[in-house]
């Protein structure tokens, strides 16, 4: 059996987001179910939504689940391709206990950034798992860069 293209635990996070279907008293063409649609809609080659749904099952107290949509990403999280989602995916492994993993995300992260943009929000949300106080400076360094930059996630 094939995984389905929009995920079960994907598809409980988007539908409380979707308004209710319209009434149609005159009835017309019937509607059709907004799961269809949404899976047409989704690339499954497209890591983004699975690094928010990793980061959400590790901020949700769900860390196998976590860890196994970390495991799916690493390829894509370790090449530095996609720096957003590589640190999404550092940050769901560090939340999820997997420091290592989360470390040679990190560090493939700092190395493509001089060849490429990488929003330094995504770096300091990393460094942000940190208890210790060096890693808050560190988070704290990283966040004034995304300020002065006006990077993509700041408001």
């Amino acid at each position: 059996m094939s995984t389905p293209l929009l995920p079960d635990a994907l598809w409980n996070l988007i539908q409380p987001l979707l308004p209710p279907s319209p009434r149609r008293p005159k009835g017309g063409r019937p509607r059709l179910p907004d799961r269809a649609c949404r899976t047409g809609i989704l690339d499954p080659d497209d890591p983004f939504p699975r690094a928010v749904l990793a980061a959400d099952y590790s901020l949700n107290g769900q860390p196998t689940l976590a860890l196994t949509e970390c495991s799916n990403l690493r390829d894509i999280a370790q090449s530095g391709k996609d720096p957003m989602v590589s640190a999404m995916t550092a940050y769901a492994c560090a939340v999820s206990g997997d420091r290592n993993e989360a470390q040679t995300i990190l560090a493939r992260l700092k190395s493509v950034s001089s060849e490429r943009y990488v929003d330094p929000y995504g770096i300091a949300m990393v460094y942000r798992v940190g208890e210790q106080r060096c890693r808050l400076r560190v988070a704290g360094t990283y966040l004034s860069r995304t300020f002065d930059e006006r990077g993509p996630l700041c408001c």
